[in-house]
């Protein structure tokens, strides 16, 4: 079965209405997700396998005074005003939806309750009932009726809790087994020693982040399933499986186990049946070797399946897994190996955020995602900063990309014995659960460590500790895997890899300066990773001279680490963060050095780009959108920006075009001075057209920059300009592309007034334009005014999107801003900007009053 392709267009449009959560749910419910991606890739495996997941559940947004309380509360009702308490949602969802990207309040931090009615008719007297839960935020209670079943003190983890014994207690008193209480409270309040800190750069949301299901399982079933494997240098496999059993029965008679191995075609290589009395703790199970083995890489994702079936005389429970056979390794100092083979680590981060849903588990919006981050032609993905949902894993299996997952011990310092107990179950516990997924490279145990302030003392010594007390335990569990941490430089000896916090031409010194700055951690560590590089930009923001404001920059002398507060965007020393414009033609630059100078390095390993979507944190309310970290290659609702095509220009092998300027296509400039034409393509040869004139062909040359020497200069004509690119590949491919511009003269004025406009939407929605003009009513493209939209009447912004189109407060990029309106009635709406007259526009459903 495949899901329908999504294309880029309807992405803003599914993100921003409740059906969103509606089609999450209804895709939640089948069993077997597949994948499609082109017409040159196909996917046949099963990606998300599940049962059911619990639907019709209520929320509570706020403390209640206990599970009592939750059930004595009256039902939701849809159609209750705003005031009542109870409202239904589906999970997974997310309480912070909304608000993380408020730009007039904080997020909200407080406990929240959820309940669901069970229905458990038809179970037998052995049968056990287990309720899995993928994840939540931050800590939660799980209740049936008034009596506690489990307390989940570790965000964003998988649990399963057995409410087998709870259930029976609630029939036996009386209670319907068709409408079992359950209630689970979550909790996202500040604490001091939460895991991740609050001073983390992204939200701690609140929630049932991820799929909750009922399972119904015989008392005699698999608890716990260790898989390893290993590639051999000459070609053969091995495979290893350690069983734990759950056993709430006792049984005289054996107990058999099935173990079933195909190969990525599908054929059988191992089916094996043994039998074993009852056992407690692992049993070990060595399968036969697989002589051939087919190995898992980027550009052939081979993966195995291992189904593992568990019989007794109360029934049979069965376990699938998917895994690959693959090689790596580091050389000194040098690049990374695959399969005895360097692979340039092609990478990006990827935060559980985005647009209308928050950090809520959406299939359709994952699916997008990943789609877009193999077209790019990444190879890797570090999520950050916490575990992400199997299904997450299982697509990077699945389509080829390498991970680095880490537990969320991201600043704050370090706290007591407790905290630290916490760290290493984290650690257990991921490992454990994820260690089956080929695509898993790096163990992540930290990120930024040396970035105290929630502990009450600078403890470089404990940090140092505690983190060889992971890296140990790490090794013990999986010790075929590198561990790994970035930005904790008193720590660079103790884990595997490390990665420097470098952020040349943003936080520090200029991009040019990039090459230097890995030159001087190469010798420092055996085997380094720069993970976490690039800058912010404004979507939509484009700059005819983006250095303009940057002359007071000064050389890092190769030393462009991040220093404390650089983030902020005021204050401090010069830099682009502070000092530059955001647009997106300073960006592309930057990521076009960056990419041809990891290139043209070939003991360097490679990098992850920070990060591929816009996401939401509290710590930038200043920011173009408040609080929204800007230094994705999409937005937050979805849209690739400019920069997106620089590296799929020099990673991805399906030919490909893009004239940079596209998501703006407004251009200014003089008489007499050229502009600037900007091609981004992995075609051997360009040729460029503009109003039907030929400018001549060019040739890429990955080693000259900017985009590979695919620049044209042409005279300046104000008015309207057609520019037509086609590019020809070396596979035989041929692609072109068409872009139409509006040339202004430069020289407006002082900005003096806003304009607004009704304009046509893709989508059912108003769009409204909002542009700033000078005194003659010139366009200032150079603005970077902060707007503020008020919607009365019956028209309404749709909450929590946190990009242009759908953010209330927004710096004008490249002049202007744009809103898309949600309409039942007629309205008006109002934007206000600090120092300008405020304009009104009154609405109906039939256009402009």
């Amino acid at each position: 079965m495949s899901l329908i392709p999504i294309y880029p267009f309807l992405i803003p449009f599914l993100c921003t209405t409740r059906s969103l959560q509606i089609s999450a749910c209804i895709l939640g419910l089948l069993r077997i997700i597949s994948y499609r991606n082109g017409s040159k890739h196909e996917f046949n495996h099963s990606l998300i396998v599940m049962p059911k997941p619990l639907t019709h559940w209520e929320y509570f947004d706020r403390e209640i005074g206990g599970p009592l309380a939750v059930w004595r509360a009256a039902p939701a009702d849809a159609a209750a005003p705003p005031e009542w308490p109870w409202r239904r949602v589906t999970v997974p969802h997310c309480a912070t939806a909304a608000d993380c990207v408020d730009p007039d309040r904080p997020y909200s931090q407080h406990p929240g309750w959820y309940r669901h009615r069970l229905d458990v008719r038809g179970a037998n007297r052995y049968e056990r009932l287990i309720i899995e839960c993928g994840g939540l935020g931050q800590t939660g209670e799980v209740y049936i009726d008034h009596t506690c079943v489990y307390r989940q003190d570790l965000a964003y983890d998988a649990f399963e809790v057995d409410i087998t014994d709870a259930v029976r207690d609630w029939t036996a008193s009386g209670g319907d087994p068709a409408a079992v209480r359950l209630a689970i409270r979550v909790d996202n309040s500040r604490d001091l020693d939460a895991l991740p800190s609050d001073l983390a750069d992204f939200h701690r949301h609140r929630g049932l982040l991820r799929p909750v299901v009922l399972n119904r399982r015989p008392p005699i079933a698999i608890g716990a399933l260790r898989l390893a494997n290993e590639c051999c240098a000459v070609g053969s496999g091995r495979i290893e499986c350690a069983i734990r059993l759950d056993a709430h029965a006792d049984t005289a008679n054996p107990v058999s186990i099935r173990i079933q191995l195909t190969d990525p075609d599908g054929a059988t290589v191992v089916d094996q049946t043994e039998d074993h009395a009852l056992w407690t703790g692992f049993k070990l199970v060595e399968l036969p070797a697989v002589n051939t083995v087919q190995p898992w890489h980027p550009e052939a994702p081979r993966l195995y399946t291992v189904h593992l079936t568990v019989k007794s005389e109360y029934g049979e429970h069965s376990v699938t897994r998917r895994l690959g056979f693959r090689r790596t390794a580091f050389e000194p100092h040098g690049p990374f190996l695959l399969n005895g083979a360097r692979l340039e680590i092609r990478g990006t981060h990827r935060h559980e955020d985005a647009a209308a849903i928050g950090g809520a588990y959406c299939p359709i919006t994952l699916r997008r995602e990943m789609q877009q981050i193999k077209a790019m032609g990444a190879n890797a993905i570090r999520l950050g900063h916490y575990p992400q949902d199997d299904a997450v894993l299982d697509l990077c299996d699945e389509l080829g990309i390498l991970v680095w997952e880490e537990i969320p011990w991201c600043r704050g310092g370090i706290g007591d014995a407790a905290y630290r107990e916490r760290l290493n179950r984290s650690l257990r516990r991921m490992i454990e659960r994820h260690r089956h997924h080929p695509c898993v490279v790096w163990w992540g145990l930290g990120n930024e460590n040396d970035w105290f302030g929630d502990q009450p003392q600078r403890d470089e010594h404990t940090v140092r500790k505690q983190l060889a007390t992971l890296h140990r335990l790490a090794k013990t569990l999986d010790p075929q895997r590198f561990t790994a941490i970035r930005r904790c430089h008193f720590a660079a000896d103790i884990v595997d890899v490390y990665s420097p916090s470098i952020w040349a031409g943003w936080y520090r010194g200029h991009y040019r300066e990039y090459r230097a700055a890995l030159e001087t951690w190469r010798d420092k560590v055996s085997a380094m990773v720069h993970a976490e590089w690039g800058g912010d930009s404004h979507a939509h923001r484009i700059h005819e001279n983006p250095y303009l404001n940057l002359g007071g920059v000064a050389s890092a002398d190769g030393q462009c680490d991040e220093r404390d507060g650089d983030f902020q965007r005021h204050g401090g020393a010069p830099r682009a963060a502070a000092d530059g414009d955001w647009s997106e033609s300073y960006i592309c630059d930057l990521m076009d050095w960056h990419l041809k100078e990891q290139a043209q390095m070939p003991w360097m390993t490679g990098g992850f780009q920070w990060v591929f979507r816009d996401f939401a944190t509290p710590l930038r309310p200043d920011n173009p959108i408040p609080y929204v970290n800007q230094k994705g290659l999409i937005t937050r609702d979805g849209r690739p920006k400019d920069a997106y095509y620089v590296f799929q220009s020099r990673w991805a092998n399906e030919p490909m075009l893009h004239i940079r300027g596209t998501t703006m296509p407004l251009r200014w400039g003089r008489e007499g001075e050229p502009l600037t034409v900007r091609v981004d393509s992995n075609c051997e040869r360009v040729r460029l057209h503009v109003d039907g004139v030929d400018y001549g062909e060019r040739a890429r040359n990955p080693r000259r920059f900017p985009a590979q020497g695919l620049s044209w200069e042409i005279p300046f004509k104000p008015g309207a300009m057609r520019l037509s690119a086609v590019g020809h590949h070396a596979g035989g491919g041929r692609v072109s592309r068409e872009l139409s511009l509006s040339v202004y003269p430069a020289g407006w004025g002082p900005e003096h007034r806003l304009e607004l406009a009704r304009e046509p939407c893709e989508t059912d929605r108003i769009r409204i334009r909002c542009r700033v003009l000078d005194k003659q009513g010139r366009l200032c493209l150079d603005s970077r005014r902060l707007l503020r939209l008020t919607c009365c009447g019956e028209l309404s912004l749709p909450p929590g999107i946190g990009a242009m189109g759908g953010a209330a407060v927004v710096e004008a990029a490249t002049g202007q801003a744009w809103w898309d309106l949600e309409e039942s009635g007629p309205g008006a709406i109002a934007v206000s900007a600090q120092d300008l007259p405020t304009v009104v526009l009154p609405l109906s459903l039939s256009g402009n009053v």
